[in-house]
């Protein structure tokens, strides 16, 4: 379920570096690109969690709608071109992401191991700014 969020991490990259440019440079776009990402990454542990009856489900979408939250003050700094506040609104971003991922996914995933009958597929998948993330995927495998 995870395999995007390597893909959200550079599109985050990508408008970190358009925003230090002080120019637009296509950051609207990428901003809607980051947006649909993030929401099916979070439609897709929701689904999980569902799935598994997972008991800290109800943290785990608060913290998702803080961050889409976030997702929607990157867009209305971009839109109204302050670059300065979207490099800042989007640092602050991947970092709720990184800890989001390093926390909550971690407890999901700690959770999916333990109390799951048949195998689960974990791998590390990525590193980030140096930082090796827990990420993994929760997909349970076929049971031979």
């Amino acid at each position: 379920m995870y395999r995007s969020y390597e893909a959200v991490f550079l599109l985050i990259r990508r408008i970190e570096s358009a925003s230090s440019a002080k120019t637009d440079c296509g950051m609207g776009a990428m901003i809607t690109t980051l947006r649909a990402s993030m929401d099916a990454l979070f439609q897709s542990e929701e689904a999980i969690m569902r799935s598994a009856t997972y008991s800290a489900a109800e943290d785990h979408k608060r913290q998702h709608e803080e961050l889409r939250n976030q997702m929607r003050c990157l867009a209305a700094v971009a839109d109204q071109g302050c670059m300065a506040c979207a490099r800042y609104a989007v640092k602050m971003l991947r970092v709720s992401l990184q800890w989001h991922l390093n926390s909550m996914d971690r407890n999901l995933l700690d959770y999916q191991t333990t109390c799951t009958t048949s195998p689960v597929d974990v791998r590390r998948a990525f590193r980030c700014d140096g930082e090796s993330h827990c990420l993994v995927v929760i997909d349970k495998l076929p049971l031979r």
